[in-house]
């Protein structure tokens, strides 16, 4: 599922899941673009899970997509029903907490969210910018944020990459303190992953 103002990477359509191929049953869901994920485990075939959030992008299965409908009823009771709510950053905690769903993300965003920041963001007192930080490859055409121009494109995606080493260096993509108990993989190799995905140009 995409957004309308997703702007994908060259080959998006030859890019492997985010999560496992699993036989009926077993739920999956994968971010293909977040803007701030939170590294909590790897699994035992070296895919990165944890935290995600924006919808502009995302894989899943009949049986993630049936626990999504669980937490569409679960939204509309809350008593401030209408009233923006961050509820993409729910619907991860919601997955992993309630139904013990894990939550996959890319290693490198299969693209980024080109479209320019609503008002409703700003009103929020929402961060009204979100790059991606590192892309799995050249986007596939000039986000419309760009607006034509190659040099505030250039711009943005350097802002995108700013913010995911300041991320990255204050423990906010991964802090060894808090791992999964299902990670396959400890401190060391998950802290070496952080930094290889987004330094490795």
């Amino acid at each position: 599922m995409v957004e309308a103002d997703f702007v994908p990477v060259i080959g998006f359509g030859r890019l492997p899941p985010p999560f496992p191929v699993a036989g009926p049953g077993t739920a999956r869901f994968g971010w293909l673009y977040s803007a701030g994920s939170i590294l909590y485990g790897i699994d035992e075939f070296g895919l990165p899970h944890g935290h995600g959030n924006t919808t502009v992008a995302y894989a899943l299965n009949r049986e993630a997509a049936r626990h999504l409908l669980d937490f569409f009823e679960d939204e509309i009771r809350q008593p401030e029903a209408g009233a923006y709510r961050p509820w993409e950053t729910y619907l991860g905690v919601f997955l992993r907490k309630q139904r013990g769903v894990r939550n996959y993300f890319t290693p490198r965003q299969y693209g980024e969210h080109g479209g320019i920041a609503n008002r409703e963001h700003r009103l929020a007192g929402a961060r009204p910018w979100h790059e991606a930080d590192i892309l799995a490859g050249r986007l596939a055409f000039l986000p419309p944020y760009a607006r034509g121009s190659r040099a505030r494109y250039r711009a943005r995606r350097l802002r995108g990459w700013a913010r995911g080493l300041y991320r990255l260096v204050t423990l906010k993509f991964f802090d060894p303190r808090y791992v999964n108990e299902d990670s396959a993989r400890g401190r060391v190799a998950m802290a070496w992953f952080s930094a290889r995905r987004l330094l490795a140009r």
